[in-house]
């Protein structure tokens, strides 16, 4: 590697940002890499140029750490090896996340699928519910309206019962009057011929 390797250690992404901004801002520089370690939330700003560009944009960033407490380390190295470029100054390839993408979506498609078979069961479980329900109403309602008929049957009953009992009574009244009637003009008859034979019997005396 010919071109002299800055580096600046801060706290946090946001300090490492405005650092890496104002050290590209300083000299010209290239800035290589923004590596974010493991914990504790450590940035590393990584630039390359010549050995007085880097020194100036190493002590730029250095100062923007400083000033928002966040500063951790700072390095310049002139002419660092070649295994140096190779092992920390490549910039990371990004990650192919179409197989993770593809993997999300399919993983979501099941999760509907699924979730779409439960509703099915749960909406099949609900009608069958339902109709049972219905069937059971039903059933009882029909049997409301049988006992309803029994009894209004009954009752019918009952009336014709009491209006064949009425007639009976009344043809026996008109029965006990006709004979009362006819005793009356038995009575009435043997009266006027007891009078005829005592009237006889009185002439027959003054003869």
């Amino acid at each position: 590697m010919k071109e002299a390797l800055g580096l600046v250690e801060t706290i946090g992404l946001s300090t490492a940002i405005l650092a890496a901004d104002a050290m590209a801002k300083t000299a010209n520089v290239n800035i290589i890499d923004l590596e974010n370690t493991k914990g504790s939330g450590y940035m590393t700003i990584k630039v390359s140029g010549d050995v007085g560009a880097v020194t100036a944009a190493v002590t730029a960033g250095r100062q923007v750490a400083v000033e928002n407490n966040a500063f951790v380390s700072s390095k310049v190295i002139p002419r660092p090896s070649n295994n140096i470029e190779s092992a920390f100054c490549q910039p990371k390839k990004e990650e192919d996340t179409s197989s993770i993408t593809e993997n999300n979506i399919t993983e979501e498609s099941n999760v509907s699928e699924e979730n779409n078979v439960i509703e099915e069961n749960n909406t099949v479980e609900n009608k069958e519910d339902l109709e049972n329900h219905v069937v059971v109403l039903e059933e009882a309602l029909t049997e409301k309206v049988e006992k309803l008929e029994d009894k209004q049957e009954g009752n019918t009953s009952q009336s014709e019962e009491t209006v064949v009992e009425n007639n009976e009574d009344i043809n026996q009244s008109e029965e006990d009057g006709i004979q009362l009637k006819q005793s009356d003009i038995e009575i009435s008859q043997s009266q006027s011929e007891e009078k005829r034979t005592r009237k006889t019997s009185s002439r027959k005396k003054g003869k």
